[in-house]
């Protein structure tokens, strides 16, 4: 991959998103993502450690590579807690997504859970109290520790890159504004022509929430799509001009890479959501977000931590993503 190579506090490489209708803030979390049209194929499930995920790699949006690729690591806090008695606990899941999609539109997106683990040091106490089980039934869902063997899924019926509700051409891409001001028109115009699920002429994005929409895909502009830097710097320009947006400084992702970022509060008829960006503002890309959602006034219930770890033009052809 020809890309940024990002470095930790440590020195070291900092060691790892799309088909929503931003991947910015609407990116999936629990299970894997499998598209309409795809078809899967499987790896092979290895044992995983608690080491951290390390090796970042941030790229530009150059010309060159067959495939735009991206590698996000995806944390989740389960809402209801495990164990017995009074040994309960809550743990977190881990996955990989990695995603391709050539010039001309084809594209491969491949998933990888990681295991669970618990989610703090006291979930940690109570879990080894609990008999450290390593597996675990939470409904219908089947928990473990271990890692599956991950699936690549190639994408059917559809070409192009996903952006504000249609598959757009790479040359649409490449045509963006690289004004904050004409960049926000186009993504409002886009939104309020873009169809609804079954396909009817009306606008799917309700004014009433399209300012918090058009936040979302300037968040995803930052990494999940090839748009030139001058796009990615006015999608990053834009952003605190929309109301529930506010700038951070001196802010840190997972990995302890630097940045700046953004603070993006919506609240609309009863529920409430705070997404916590960090972008590196030198590659100008997105390096994480942190999204918490749940009842207006209340202490939110749902939590994610997603981690950009490779986001650029490569040659690497697709395939089911490795462990960490």
């Amino acid at each position: 991959m020809k890309s940024i190579i990002l470095r930790g506090p440590a020195g070291r490489s900092g060691a790892p998103a799309r088909r929503t209708a931003s991947a910015g803030i609407a990116m999936a979390v629990a299970g894997a993502v499998i598209l309409p049209g795809t078809t899967a194929t499987a790896g092979t499930a290895e044992a995983v450690g608690s080491r951290p995920v390390t090796a970042a790699r941030v790229g530009t949006a150059s010309a060159e590579g067959a495939y735009w690729h991206t590698r996000t690591l995806t944390t989740y806090t389960r809402p209801r807690p495990l164990g017995r008695g009074a040994n309960r606990y809550r743990v977190v899941e881990r996955e990989l997504l990695e995603e391709w999609t050539a010039r001309d539109g084809e594209s491969w997106s491949g998933v990888r859970k990681l295991g669970v683990r618990p989610a703090t040091a006291a979930d940690e106490r109570a879990w080894r109290r609990d008999g450290s089980p390593t597996t675990w039934k939470d409904g219908g869902l089947r928990l473990s520790t271990r890692p599956d063997a991950g699936a690549l899924n190639k994408t059917r019926n559809v070409t192009g890159f996903y952006l504000v509700e249609r598959w757009r051409p790479y040359r649409e891409i490449q045509g963006l504004p690289t004004e904050p001001e004409a960049l926000k028109a186009w993504i409002k115009k886009a939104a309020r022509n873009a169809p609804n699920p079954d396909d009817e002429p009306e606008a799917r994005i309700p004014e009433e929430i399209l300012d918090g929409y058009t936040a979302e895909v300037l968040v995803s502009l930052l990494y999940s799509v090839p748009v030139s830097k001058a796009v990615r710097t006015a999608a990053y320009r834009a952003l605190p001009t929309l109301p529930g947006v506010r700038p951070l400084s001196g802010v840190k992702d997972p990995q302890g890479r630097a940045g700046r970022g953004f603070l993006i509060e919506r609240d609309h008829r009863g529920s409430a959501s705070e997404v916590r960006t960090v972008v590196d503002t030198g590659a100008m890309t997105l390096l994480s977000e942190h999204h918490e959602s749940g009842e207006s006034g209340k202490p939110a219930i749902k939590d994610r931590t997603s981690v950009i770890l490779e986001a650029g033009w490569t040659d690497d052809r697709p395939s089911v993503p490795a462990l960490p």
